[in-house]
């Protein structure tokens, strides 16, 4: 077992084997972390005001249709998108190269898309 005179020996030889450069990149990057940890908390801090601002902004805008006596009545969805979110891919994007008049591979982009958007706002 190591007395508390051999722990420090052992200590400062490992110090005397480091050069300066070897404690500056140890310090380079204990601050690169560092710096990266506080980036990520402020983020996901700005996500949260930024829903919050949303949330208010539509508060006030249901508040000046309801003033103003206009029923907002929401888009209902395409039948490919209805079927997109039903898991029939194929389906979709036939229905919307055919409304669209567009080739199916632009069509099958589209609707990949479609579920891209979907899975990032949820």
């Amino acid at each position: 077992m190591h007395t508390d005179e051999q722990s420090t020996t052992e200590f400062k030889m490992i110090l005397a084997a480091l050069e300066v450069f070897d404690f500056v990149i140890i310090g380079v990057l204990i601050a690169f972390l560092a710096g990266g940890t506080t980036i990520a908390s402020r983020r996901s801090a700005s996500g949260a005001a930024a829903r919050e601002r949303l949330c208010r902004i539509e508060d006030k805008l249901n508040l000046l249709l309801a003033h103003n006596g206009i029923e907002y009545v929401p888009r209902t969805k395409e039948r490919w998108q209805r079927l997109a979110e039903s898991n029939e891919r194929a389906n979709a994007a036939k229905e919307y190269s055919e409304t669209h008049s567009i080739p199916l591979e632009e069509a099958e982009d589209v609707v990949d898309q479609y579920l891209a958007d979907i899975s990032k706002s949820t």
